[in-house]
């Protein structure tokens, strides 16, 4: 079933949304610049300042009737500045702060820290503070609390976009292994550099409309659609 969007209206988008991404697959969303690829992530994740009618739907349950705990479990947002997601000062009080929020059970919160930091790597900047650390170790870090949410959609809102390409490339790997898990990961970015080895599917948001433009891409096919997406 996955995630499903029924009769989606709004004015970012020109008619209304029908479509369904593959579940328990990593899927890359491209677009221009303005397409509305930030605001359907908001409008799926129930964040968004937007009117909108319609449904998002995920394995058949309606994302807008849910408590925000139960919300949080089904579906996760990555903001393409990490510095919105912390509240604490270093990721190991965000962690402890985000379990207890959702209700972990307090005897099970240190062994799922644990998990957390061995599955996104991170254990070197678990005790740092937050302001200290990188582009991209912000945004492991901010990938560590979505984890400790463990929903069953990620989306990621351009999560590159001021990292270098070795955390790129380890962010890549991370997000991957959450497929086989059973895990659907949604990723929106611009730049198609280095993602053909990692995505499922791609789709493209224009004139308003989701459409999927092939599954997996060849170099020449990635490259094509770089230049589309960057004119």
């Amino acid at each position: 079933m996955g995630l499903e969007l029924r009769a989606i209206q709004s004015p970012i988008f020109s008619e209304p949304l029908d479509f369904t991404f593959h579940a328990q697959a990593f899927t890359l969303l491209v677009g221009s610049s303005g397409s509305g690829k930030s605001s359907l992530f908001q409008i799926i994740a129930q964040v968004s300042s937007l009117p909108y009618s319609g449904q998002v739907l995920i394995n058949g349950s309606e994302v807008g009737q849910l408590s925000i705990i139960e919300r949080v479990q089904t579906v996760g947002i990555l903001f393409q500045n990490p510095n919105h997601q912390f509240t604490m000062e270093n990721l190991f009080e965000e962690l402890i702060f985000t379990l207890e929020n959702i209700g972990h059970p307090v005897q099970e919160i240190d062994s799922k820290i644990a998990e957390v930091v061995q599955q996104c790597r991170c254990k070197a900047i678990l005790h740092r503070p937050i302001h200290h650390l990188s582009g991209g170790e912000k945004q492991k870090a901010a990938l560590a609390v979505l984890f400790a949410m463990n929903p069953r959609v990620y989306l990621l809102d351009e999560p590159f976009a001021s990292i270098d390409r070795k955390s790129r490339i380890e962010i890549l790997e991370i997000l991957k292994e959450l497929i086989s898990d059973g895990k659907t990961v949604i990723l929106c970015d611009h730049d198609l550099t280095d993602y053909e080895a990692y995505i499922d599917h791609m789709v493209e948001l224009r004139d308003g409309q989701l459409r999927e433009v092939f599954q997996i891409p060849s170099s020449e096919m990635t490259q094509a659609v770089s230049k589309e997406v960057a004119s």
